[in-house]
């Protein structure tokens, strides 16, 4: 719920947009959080609300209607049900109903991994394209920006 951190984000995800174009109709940000054990939840952790709260602040400081972006799950593995809705599920639906672009990005991480490039960057791109949508876009993580050693630095001096 840090309001820089809402901002660095939505500054990321404009600068994307400045090369890119904003979403039209038929386009859907995606925001995908790395996964957890839904009974992880049931138990008490804050995990889900904290990153439903992360992602309101996004789309808030962004000001998109709620409908534009969509947010995602990715990593679960295992027969244990995991939060929910799953990453891949989530972009066959997508391309199913017609969404014809798709921006993503992974606001839980803030440096660009294994994960994120080969899971998210990749591997979701051909679940995407292959269902049917035209046009998908990863969006780094903040990684050595000049937002994100701001956001670093000030979180750090706060806490010292």
């Amino acid at each position: 719920d840090n309001p820089e951190y809402a901002r660095a984000i939505a500054a990321s995800i404009k600068a994307h947009w400045k090369t890119k174009g904003e979403l039209g109709e038929k386009d859907r940000l995606v925001l995908s959080f790395h996964g957890m054990p839904k009974r992880y939840c049931d138990l008490g952790d804050p995990y889900d609300r904290q990153v439903r709260k992360s992602a309101q602040m996004i789309i808030d400081e962004l000001g998109i209607a709620p409908e534009e972006a969509v947010i995602a799950y990715q990593s679960r593995f295992g027969k244990e049900e995991w939060l929910q809705p799953y990453l891949t599920p989530q972009l066959e639906r997508l391309a199913a109903e017609g969404v014809e672009r798709v921006d993503i990005l992974c606001p839980g991480f803030s440096i660009d991994c294994l994960e994120t490039l080969e899971e998210v960057s990749d591997e979701a791109r051909q679940t995407f394209l292959s269902k049917g949508g035209k046009e998908y876009n990863y969006i780094e993580c903040l990684n050595d920006s000049s937002d994100a050693v701001s956001l670093i630095k000030n979180l750090v001096s706060k806490h010292l």
